[in-house]
């Protein structure tokens, strides 16, 4: 994933990417922008204003909402499995974590 391999796309929320990087068909991998503004202090990575989708998930969907809340909260996801442990805890399930994530 994309967070695996970049430094840089560690510190991003899920809804940041699409400023960052271009997702490239061919290959099925993002890549990093090749205009835009230079970042301060990162060298060879550009931003640039754009519009990303961010897919809407009903509530009724228990694990895919609380999954799409959890990555517009948690910056640099490695796998749904990492997304899961927090405190050196894992969580069964996305639910769980949310409500401790949120304190509820």
């Amino acid at each position: 994933t994309l967070c695996q391999k970049d430094p840089f796309a560690k510190t991003l929320l899920y809804s940041e990417v699409p400023s960052y990087y271009t997702w490239n068909a061919s290959r099925k991998s993002f890549e990093g922008r090749k205009r835009g503004e230079p970042v301060e202090e990162q060298p060879g990575i550009f931003k640039e204003t754009t519009i990303g989708r961010l897919y809407t998930v009903h509530p009724n969907q228990d694990e895919c909402f609380f999954l799409r809340m959890l990555l517009v909260n948690v910056p640099g996801p490695t796998s749904f499995q990492q997304l899961k442990i927090v405190d050196g805890v894992t969580h069964a399930t996305f639910r769980m974590l949310s409500f401790e994530f949120i304190g509820e």
